[in-house]
């Protein structure tokens, strides 16, 4: 009688382990797609950031009088653009659409009159829909 405790004591301790080894495993497995998950979203995001780095927009022109603004793109990067969003002081008054390609030059009427010392801000669209950190002008009376 005293074996066959023995031996329901050892079963026991063995799916005991079993099942501590399993769910062991399970936790590593949920931690790394956790972390592979954002490694990834990381890297994506800097490499957006660099495209966005290459992009040189540049506002050539603010001028309240005649209610436009004159953008210029430089650089010689084929990055490819969705479009081309015109804030106003953090408020969107355009998006440009075809988005210009390398040595463009686009004029902007807005439908407001522009105020000195406002601030006038191009960024570019990625293909993926990530929108770009604005260039800054200060608008001219």
């Amino acid at each position: 009688m005293r074996k066959l405790s023995e031996s329901k004591r050892t079963q026991q301790e063995i799916i005991v382990t079993v099942l501590l080894v399993l769910i062991a495993i399970a936790a590593v497995a949920l931690v790394a797609t956790f972390v592979l998950k954002n490694v990834k979203q990381s890297s994506q995001g800097a490499q957006q950031r660099q495209e966005c780095l290459k992009l040189d927009f540049e506002v050539t022109k603010a001028n309240g009088g005649d209610m436009t603004v004159t953008i210029k793109r430089g650089g010689s990067s084929a990055i490819a653009l969705n479009e081309t969003k015109v804030y106003v002081d953090g408020s969107l008054v355009s998006t440009i659409n075809p988005a210009p390609t390398p040595g463009d030059t686009k004029v902007i009427t807005l439908t407001t009159a522009l105020a000195k010392g406002q601030n006038v801000e191009v960024a570019g669209v990625l293909a993926d829909g990530y929108v770009c950190q604005p260039s800054t002008e200060e608008a001219a009376a």
